[in-house]
């Protein structure tokens, strides 16, 4: 975080799924031990598609990057929504963020 100058951050987390919650548990914890201004903790439900809500808050305390603990499926929407509401800050998001591994190249997908 120091490379990147990052000293204010927003945590977005689904709090209805316990891998997301231990996410945002670690999330928390690591931030708060790089003494990192925890400007928001914003939460949401897995399957929501609507999180203007949240990202508008998050915007409007300006933060240096956006900590997110939340499944592929939703991760993707928020981050959608957060590029096109204006909010380019970093997002830091776990292994559930990332897409399987057969999404992205169809070509490593087995065969048979």
């Amino acid at each position: 975080m120091k490379k990147y100058n990052i000293k204010k951050v927003a945590l977005l987390y689904g709090n209805d799924d316990a891998f997301t919650k231990s996410g945002f548990d670690t999330m928390k914890e690591v931030a708060e031990k790089l003494k990192l201004n925890i400007v928001t903790i914003q939460e949401f439900q897995k399957g929501q598609a609507d999180y203007k809500a949240q990202l508008t808050k998050i915007a409007s305390l300006k933060p240096d990057a956006v900590l997110c603990s939340a499944l592929y499926n939703e991760g993707g929407v928020i981050l959608a929504q957060a590029r096109k509401m204006g909010l380019k800050v970093p997002f830091v998001g776990g292994t559930a963020s990332t897409p399987p591994r057969s999404s992205r190249s169809p070509r490593r997908r087995p065969r048979g």
